[in-house]
């Protein structure tokens, strides 16, 4: 009698560009589970800095043409270059690559899903909506039941931590800078307060839910400093808070986008976010609304998003890997 034994598969090899907020939680992350990935190579600005603050010598370098062989890109330094250049040349090599940059989807998504059939890889992006809400998921499952009819949503966690802290009455300038100590707002925080953070997250979720490409630059949107810090505080004290509000619904006239500052009752779902907390709220032709909710900021919500779309591709390897040896 024999016994045919298979050995487990060889660990994921994982390079990482960027070693910032993000790409530092999704290495400890990576790190927690060895079994299954390893990290070959971190590409960043400044190795010297990470060096000196614990990380492997061996890892690093600032050159993204040095990293090792990989099977997954993890890109962790956002913008639209070299990012793009970065992520299209992987997917042509067959690489699978994770983001969580959303202004590089929404602005080029045509292009980064071309590069990935052309090498047969696989473009995941979930934390490029939402943080750590499964908000494209959903919105996706959502529309496979039916139709969709309207969205709304709180998608941007530094405004909305920036409205919560001025609403308590803080300063605008103070309220920016605790967001950028928690590390919840860019240096430059204008993308997010201006409402440019908002409509590209909108724009991918409108592709899910309806199918339709929008540039997110067309998106008519409302900047936080239309408002003064008094109009803001007067509407917190008041139970209806200011929110930095996506909405997209259908007309007879077709689809209509915006991100708006509404005033919303603090006791209903677009209202209740607090600090860097997100909401979407899902209306059905038929059926109830479906509302998600948490964190849509942040180290821990960001690469805890990203690291969910590392274990759906390692799931997704598995799977053809025993296929394969099925066949």
């Amino acid at each position: 009698m024999s016994k045919e034994w298979s050995a487990a598969p060889a660990p994921l090899r994982v390079a990482l560009l960027g070693f910032g907020v993000v790409g530092g939680g999704v290495y400890d992350l990576l790190l927690a589970d060895q079994k299954r990935f390893q990290v070959v190579g971190v590409a960043c600005r400044d190795p010297e800095r990470h060096i000196r603050n614990g990380a492997p010598h061996r890892l690093l370098t600032n050159d993204p043409a040095a990293l090792p062989e990989h099977d997954i890109l993890v890109e962790a330094i956002g913008g639209l270059s070299p990012a793009e250049e970065i992520i299209a040349n992987a997917l042509r090599r067959g690489i699978d690559v994770v983001t969580a940059n959303k202004s590089l989807v929404s602005r080029r998504y045509e292009t980064l899903h071309a590069a990935a059939e052309a090498g047969g890889a696989r473009l995941r992006f979930s934390a490029a909506v939402g943080g750590g809400v499964p908000m494209l998921e959903t919105v996706e499952e959502v529309a496979r039941e039916g139709a969709i009819i309207r969205l709304d949503a709180v998608l941007n966690g530094t405004t909305n931590f920036v409205l919560d802290r001025i609403g308590a009455g803080l300063g605008l300038t103070y309220a920016i800078r605790l967001a950028q100590e928690a590390g919840f707002a860019e240096a430059d925080p204008t993308a997010d307060i201006d409402g440019v953070d908002a409509a590209e997250k909108l724009s991918l979720i409108v592709r899910r839910a309806f199918g339709v490409a929008v540039d997110p630059a067309e998106i008519p949107r409302d900047a936080l400093g239309a408002l003064s810090s008094a109009e803001i505080a007067a509407a917190h004290a008041a139970g209806r808070p200011y929110k930095q509000v996506a909405t997209a619904r259908r007309t007879a006239g077709g689809l209509e986008l915006e991100v708006r500052l509404r005033r919303a009752p603090a006791d209903t779902p677009l209202g209740r976010p607090k600090l860097e907390e997100n909401c979407l709220v899902i209306e059905r032709e038929f059926g109830a609304p479906v509302v998600l909710f948490g964190k849509g900021a942040g180290r821990e919500a960001t690469a805890g998003s990203v690291f969910a779309d590392l274990d759906a591709l390692a799931h997704m390897r598995l799977g053809a890997s025993l296929a394969e040896s099925a066949a």
